[in-house]
C-alpha cells in the first residue's frame, strides 16, 4: 500500500493552525487517490506558552483532540508530500472536491469539556494574526497582521457587530 505524509513537526516555531492545515489537506489528497495517511502527531508545536502546560502535552491534547486515523508507517512504500503541492498546486485547483473529505475530519473530534457555542445561533470564530513574542523571528509575508488603527480593526468590530 502506498503511505503518504507531510510535515508534522513544528520546530519550535510554526503553530497548530499552519500543520493542521497540511494534515487536512493530506487526507483529502490521500482519501481522492486512495492512498493511506501517516500521522504520528504533532511534535515540538510552538504558542504552548500561555496554556501553562509542557510543549509536549500541549502536543498531546491536540492530538487527542484531533484523533487523526493514520496507517502503520513500516510499510516502505511511504512517501513525503510537499506543502506547497498540498496547499497551492493540488489544493487550489480541487478546491470543491477537498472540503467533502475535509469536513469529514470534524466525526473525529474528541472533546469532552465545556462549549461555548449555541446551536440556535450562528456562531462566528476570527482569528486574528497579531505579533507575538514566541514567533522567534519568524516573519512569514504572506501573512496579514493585525494593527491597532488600521482597516481590519474597523472590518472585525463589523464582522462582530453582526
Amino acid at each position: 500500500m502506498k503511505i503518504n505524509y507531510t510535515t508534522f513537526d513544528g520546530n519550535n516555531q510554526a503553530g497548530i493552525g499552519s500543520l493542521l492545515q497540511l494534515q487536512q489537506h493530506l487526507y483529502a489528497y490521500c482519501k481522492i487517490e486512495n492512498i493511506g495517511m501517516f500521522f504520528p502527531g504533532f511534535t515540538r508545536l510552538n504558542h504552548y506558552q500561555p496554556f501553562n502546560i509542557s510543549q509536549e502535552k500541549f502536543c498531546e491534547n491536540l492530538n487527542n483532540f484531533f484523533n487523526f486515523n493514520s496507517v502503520n508507517s513500516s510499510d516502505e512504500n511511504i512517501s513525503f508530500v510537499a506543502e506547497d503541492f498540498l496547499i497551492k498546486r493540488w489544493g487550489e485547483i480541487n478546491n470543491k472536491i477537498k472540503k467533502t473529505y475535509i469536513e469529514q475530519l470534524a466525526n473525529n473530534i474528541r472533546y469532552d469539556g465545556k462549549i461555548d457555542f449555541d446551536s440556535n445561533r450562528i456562531n462566528v470564530v476570527i482569528h486574528i494574526r497579531v505579533d507575538n513574542p514566541q514567533d522567534n523571528g519568524l516573519v512569514i509575508p504572506q501573512i496579514e497582521m493585525y494593527k491597532k488603527g488600521n482597516f481590519k480593526q474597523k472590518y472585525f468590530k463589523n464582522v462582530l457587530r453582526k
